[in-house]
């Protein structure tokens, strides 16, 4: 596999929010060269790097044509494709029929004509999702919601197979156990003399693969981190699960920053890319030395930090190097990986999210994005971290106009008392 040409996959991988989209499960990737989609012969990160590496190379004639790549139309197409051939096979929610046959849809509860061969049913739901707003932004029914519509309660078709749905209240309970671990095992931001800390959490689906932590340290300092494990549902929710408690454990070793993404690389490396999942988590740990003011931190393939100065009114972009946790090659994550040493100031505000924030996407397919992040926090800092939260909670709702959101939403913000 040619080095160079894999590292760049790796870097666009991270950098860049359109070489990040994964289908359903992430069992597919979709190349935004040429909008096709993907499948790895071995579901690891390994193995879908291998497999986009192959594809660039000898099937994409868009990746050597200097540029000349799909429209954002086009891709968004070939997204909303994979996306429902994908939902179609494997969401119980999505097949579910009447009596007479009838598809009935998980966004609005209508149903469609019977058709004849799944290609056609991919189409008529394709069209239909042209016309169904809910559908079109992915808010979808549960499954016991649309067994219980009126057009499917009456000799309603279940799911059956190996694939068939487990009795919703069962999934619902459990479901309901596993958010409530995920919740617990995220501490609250302490009380912290000369500062003030907020956070916000919201997740997209029953599990979250975001996390946000807070460790207080034995010498009185404070560790923080926050993450964001690739894909959704049940797989990243276990891997947040995970990281977020190495995390904690790592923490009160009393290793430095770096060190610290070191050691929980090492430990998730195989559970991310050797293993079935073929995923990575973006990351920032700090830590905070609330005398001197100072927060030496690291940053893993995360979105940059913002620090608002006071003094100016100005923002601070600040990108260490550093590679997602769980990429392969650890002598090359250990060499990427830099320390970083922000010093803060009275009234300044430090301010960590992820992508979930500025990718949001409204009605016209543009997203939230930076320029829009960085006005609300220019406005708003002075207001302080809690009023600052609920200004962007505001704005990026605002934006979404109705849409659900596509991913996980997380912000961490810490403020010097003037």
């Amino acid at each position: 596999m040619p080095e160079t040409l894999l590292s760049e996959i790796r870097r666009r991988l991270v950098s860049d929010p359109s070489w990040r989209y994964f289908v359903g499960d992430g069992s597919a990737w979709l190349c935004p060269c040429c909008a096709t989609g993907i499948h790895a012969e071995h579901a690891t990160l390994a193995g879908l790097l291998g497999a986009i590496t192959n594809h660039l190379e000898l099937a994409c004639p868009a990746w050597h044509a200097g540029g000349q790549w799909p429209t954002d139309e086009t891709l968004r197409q070939r997204r909303d494709q994979a996306e429902v051939a994908y939902r179609l096979a494997q969401d119980p929610a999505f097949r579910i029929s009447g009596s007479d046959g009838s598809w009935i849809c998980p966004g609005c509860l209508q149903a469609l004509p019977k058709v004849a061969t799944s290609d056609d049913r991919q189409a008529s739901v394709l069209a239909h999702r042209d016309v169904c707003q809910a559908l079109a932004a992915w808010r979808i029914h549960s499954v016991a919601e649309v067994a219980a519509s009126p057009l499917a309660a009456a000799g309603l078709h279940a799911p059956s197979g190996p694939a068939a749905a487990p009795a919703q209240s069962e999934v619902q309970h459990e479901l309901g156990q596993a958010r409530a671990l995920q919740l617990q095992l995220m501490r609250d931001p302490p009380a912290l003399p000369g500062y003030h800390i907020a956070t916000y959490y919201a997740a997209c689906t029953e599990l979250s693969g975001d996390f946000n932590q807070f460790v207080r340290l034995g010498d009185g300092r404070l560790a923080f981190a926050q993450g964001d494990v690739s894909g959704h549902g049940v797989r990243a929710g276990l891997l947040m699960a995970m990281a977020n408690k190495l995390v904690e454990l790592f923490a009160t070793q009393g290793l430095d920053s770096r060190q610290t993404v070191i050691q929980l690389h090492r430990a998730m490396a195989n559970d991310l890319g050797g293993g079935n999942s073929g995923s990575f988590i973006t990351l920032v740990y700090a830590v905070l030395d609330p005398v001197r003011r100072l927060v030496t931190w690291v940053r893993a393939g995360h979105n940059p930090a913002l620090v608002w100065r006071a003094a100016s009114g100005a923002i601070e972009v600040l990108t260490p190097a550093g590679m997602a946790v769980g990429f392969p090659g650890e002598e090359l994550f250990i060499a990427k990986l830099a320390e970083e040493r922000t010093q803060l100031h009275p009234g300044d505000i430090f301010v960590l999210f992820t992508d979930g924030i500025t990718e949001a996407m409204g009605h016209e397919d543009e997203q939230f994005g930076d320029d829009r992040l960085h006005d609300v926090i220019k406005d708003c800092a002075a207001l302080g971290p809690t009023a600052l939260i609920d200004a962007i909670v505001t704005a990026v709702t605002a934006h979404l106009r109705g849409r659900a959101k596509d991913d996980d939403h997380s912000l961490i913000v810490i403020g010097v008392d003037s």
